[in-house]
């Protein structure tokens, strides 16, 4: 309300001061005018002028009165004819407009000397010597007259002059004075909603960046998502056609590798803010890097193959760093290098129609390099510092040729700069481009990673299995399949109820060690349904199960009385942790 008391009293001014600006401008214009008529149209010249010419008339009239001749005939025509012509301009110019407004006596006087004139037109062009006698007396009345009236004209003509100039100057000084005094309150209130302007467009600049981080969810949602579905579907089509135990296994193993590429990206999506505001969570734990290539070349290489196209690991030079078991282990980031390595990859076969693509991985002084050289369509020099912007492509026609929205060379390059690393590219338009990721290399010793893979894999060991009874309220069929195999693998007996109804019904009715409740579901969501259970005394821990793994949500689940939180999609490793932690303290 304020601001628009301010904005309401700027605008009053500004309006109220343009029309009395306008008012003196209009106003000094028609001084100006004036002054500038006075000076510019001559009229006391055209005045004296005149009284020149008929005084010599009135010397060649006298000329051909006593020296006759037809040379001093014309000449008297002549001059009369002058005469004549300036008593025509001083009637009808500027002279004789303000001979008109301010002395109507002179300007008849001169509309008098037109009539005579025009009314003894024929008789004056015949001149004989007794017209040019009666001509120089008329004259000589004229010129007497004319004196006395010119005088008066003269001094009237200054005196206005003098006028119109004085009040063009005392209109120059009032207007100069209300200028400055009105400038500065102007000045002040401008200055003032200035400042509200800046705090409007600070505000306008967030939300457009708010709606713009939108928008690069939603776009890159579509880009990132349908690069491990490839490998996904892939392996699901594949695995229909191949009898052999050994290969399906392998497209099982790229089936999970995928999904687990997937989820990443999900996560990275949505996690796409933090990144920009430099929250983003960086991990680092021991993972194998031979392997993590290999697992994102698998993904890609049928649909390198259907291109054409050869898609090469080159990594002999790091022999000296792999193991045994040919794994090579360092410390970073995996879900972070395996998107940039999918991003890469995944550019290099869309821009490549022909030729390879080309992975190589070398060492040197500490510093992990990854080198990802293509033989397709190239980067024009001047548009390579332009495809690291969001959005950014080297012209319209590749969104339309290619697709793809524009995001994944920006998240490469900020997830790689996140690893406190650099990603660059050289290129060459019609040769091919080569991205390359330098990153800090931290080898790890064999034994820290199967320490802390020892949990994951020992299924067979007995203290992996559980004992008790579980409910899974979980109102998707799909779900509740896996989550029943699960923890039927885990050694728990497991009942299914549909909705939180069911939920709190079956709480009344049986006795449970643990509950998995999903947020989501018909009739009475987990939230009211873990509510209405600890109402009814139940005190067994409750776990949410849920896909909406935001902060808000957790908090939701604990205010409700909730003792943990597993987000889905969850791994077999994953739940068996979450569960043994609460069924140790039962």
């Amino acid at each position: 309300m304020k601001r628009f008391s301010i904005l309401s009293i700027w605008l009053f001014l500004l309006v109220a001061v343009s029309i009395w600006l306008a008012i003196i401008f209009v106003r000094i214009t028609h001084e100006i005018k004036n002054y500038s008529d006075i000076i510019t149209d001559n009229r006391p010249w055209h005045l004296s002028q005149f009284q020149i010419e008929m005084e010599r008339l009135n010397s060649a009239l006298l000329n051909y009165k006593y020296t006759p001749s037809q040379e001093a005939r014309e000449k008297a025509i002549l001059r009369m004819e002058l005469m004549w012509n300036r008593a025509d301009v001083l009637v009808g110019g500027l002279a004789g407009q303000d001979l008109k407004r301010y002395d109507p006596t002179s300007y008849q006087f001169l509309k008098n000397i037109q009539k005579y004139l025009f009314e003894n037109e024929n008789k004056l062009y015949r001149m004989t010597q007794n017209t040019a006698i009666q001509l120089h007396r008329v004259n000589q009345k004229w010129a007497a007259q004319y004196q006395l009236r010119m005088g008066e004209v003269f001094q009237r003509s200054y005196s206005n002059f003098h006028d119109i100039a004085n009040e063009v100057q005392d209109t120059y000084r009032v207007t100069r004075n209300l200028i400055i005094a009105l400038g500065l309150i102007i000045f002040i209130l401008s200055y003032i909603l200035y400042q509200e302007f800046k705090r409007s467009n600070r505000l306008r600049i967030s939300a457009e960046r708010a709606s713009k981080t939108k928008s690069q969810f939603l776009a890159n949602m579509s880009h990132e998502i349908r690069t491990p579905l490839n490998g996904i579907i892939g392996s699901i089509q594949l695995m229909r056609v191949t009898p052999d135990h050994n290969d399906q296994k392998a497209l099982l193993d790229t089936l999970e590798q995928s999904s687990e590429a997937l989820l990443a990206q999900i996560n990275d999506v949505l996690d796409y803010s933090r990144m920009e505001s430099e929250k983003h969570v960086i991990e680092h734990v021991p993972f194998d890097l031979i392997g993590l290539v290999k697992a994102v070349i698998s993904i890609y290489s049928a649909q390198a193959t259907n291109k054409g196209l050869q898609l090469i690991l080159e990594d002999h030079e790091l022999k000296p760093f792999l193991r045994s078991n040919h794994q090579l282990i360092t410390l970073g980031d995996p879900s972070k290098l395996r998107q940039i390595l999918l991003n890469l990859i995944s550019n290099a076969i869309k821009f490549t129609e022909q030729g390879q693509i080309t992975l190589k991985l070398y060492v040197v002084e500490q510093e992990l390099t990854i080198e990802v050289e293509d033989t397709g369509v190239g980067i024009a020099n001047e548009n390579i510092d332009a495809i690291f912007q969001p959005f950014g492509q080297e012209d319209s026609s590749i969104s339309r040729r290619f697709g793809g929205s524009g995001l994944g060379l920006t998240i490469s390059k900020k997830l790689t700069e996140a690893l406190n690393g650099d990603l660059t590219v050289t290129s060459e338009a019609g040769k091919g481009s080569t991205f390359v990721i330098h990153l800090p290399f931290y080898p790890v010793e064999e034994d820290v990673l199967l320490a802390e893979s020892k949990v994951l894999n020992n299924e067979e060991q007995q203290d992996f299995l559980l004992k008790g009874n579980v409910l899974v309220a979980e109102d998707n069929l799909v779900n509740q399949k896996i989550a029943k195999a699960m923890l039927t693998k885990l050694g728990l007996n497991v009942m299914l109820a549909n909705n939180g109804c069911e939920a709190v019904t079956a709480v009344i009715e049986n006795d449970f060690d643990l509950i998995l409740m999903d947020l989501q579901m018909p009739e009475k969501d987990g939230i009211q349904a873990t509510k209405e259970i600890r109402t009814g005394g139940y005190t067994a821990p409750i776990i949410a199960l849920t896909a909406n793994s935001t902060i808000e949500s957790q908090q939701a689940c604990f205010d409700a009385g909730m003792n943990g939180f597993i987000s889905k999609p969850f791994k077999l490793e994953s739940l068996h942790s979450a569960l043994k932690l609460h069924f140790d303290t039962l």
